[in-house]
């Protein structure tokens, strides 16, 4: 695994937004061109126009990469006909050049970038880094790798008070998630089971899922009980599912169709009174946004 942080300053209540975006499959002719565009244009309006502390995640998976030495994978039918038959020969190259170019509205919000199986996987068969291809767009980013934990360092403008948010991090695993109601937030909490974190998410199984949880521990004087709030979440994607025309091994397996969308954090730091003292506090909620 990896670790990251980054220094940041906010004004007291000032919230902090963070967007969880990926899955986006880029290659794959059931890639919905649309809903990214609108998921990115809301990240900048977010940003810009609201005028509100933006950041972004992006979760893996970005680009498809399956070609065909993929014997078990490799379908022409599914390849998005955006691609000529000579893209063939520099398919993964490709297929990051475009989703570049999509996201290059918000490359100065992201903060993170998790490496997804698929990219993963084009690495160790054939020994070339494309996950290089997609965060050599993002300079102030830290490439996460596959799991890891990401530290914003806050500190609170005008006062000399330093706070933390802490975010677990992983592109995923669900061959087994299931597929009735519960099935993916019952998934989360299982990959981060080993993880301390404000906020944890996850990616990989096309779902958007939000859910809080109380964590409760002794105050720092041991005189009376603390507790917090924690969320976890699975972060959506932007793959079409049972779409006619499209040919998809998610739809093969009988899967349940794709959320499509991205979760998002916002967090604020406030002073408030605990315990006879006036201490600082985090509140953090994460919500669900689904697009189309």
């Amino acid at each position: 695994m990896e670790i990251g942080s980054k220094a940041i300053e906010l004004r007291e209540g000032e919230p902090l937004d963070i967007y969880y975006l990926g899955d986006i499959h880029e290659g794959e002719i059931n890639c919905d061109h649309d809903a990214l565009n609108e998921a990115v244009k809301q990240i900048n309006k977010n940003a810009n126009k609201d005028k509100r502390k933006t950041a972004v995640v992006l979760m893996g998976d970005l680009i498809n990469c399956i070609v065909h030495s993929d014997k078990k994978r490799f379908n022409p039918a599914e390849f998005d006909m955006y691609y000529a038959i000579h893209d063939l020969v520099d398919l993964p190259h490709k297929q990051a050049e475009r989703v570049g170019k999509l996201l290059s509205p918000i490359n100065n919000l992201v903060d993170v970038i998790l490496i997804g199986n698929h990219e993963e996987e084009y690495i160790k068969r054939h020994n070339f880094n494309v996950y290089k291809d997609i965060y050599d767009n993002y300079k102030s980013a830290v490439p996460l790798g596959y799991v890891g934990l990401f530290r914003y360092n806050v500190n609170i403008k005008g006062d000399s008070t330093s706070m933390v948010l802490d975010l677990a991090l992983n592109h995923g695993s669900g061959s087994s998630v299931g597929d009735l109601p519960g099935a993916a937030i019952n998934k989360t909490f299982k990959l981060f089971s080993w993880f301390d974190a404000d906020i944890s998410v996850m990616g990989h199984i096309h779902r958007l899922s939000a859910e809080p949880g109380e964590v409760i521990a002794l105050n720092s004087t041991g005189s009376n009980l603390r507790r917090q709030r924690k969320w976890w979440g699975s972060s959506g994607c932007f793959l079409k599912t049972y779409e006619p025309g499209n040919r998809n091994y998610f739809e093969d397996k009988g899967k349940k169709p794709s959320d499509i969308g991205m979760l998002k954090s916002t967090t604020e730091f406030r002073r408030k009174s605990i315990d006879g003292k006036r201490i600082w506090a985090k509140e953090s909620k994460l919500e669900r946004i689904f697009i189309g």
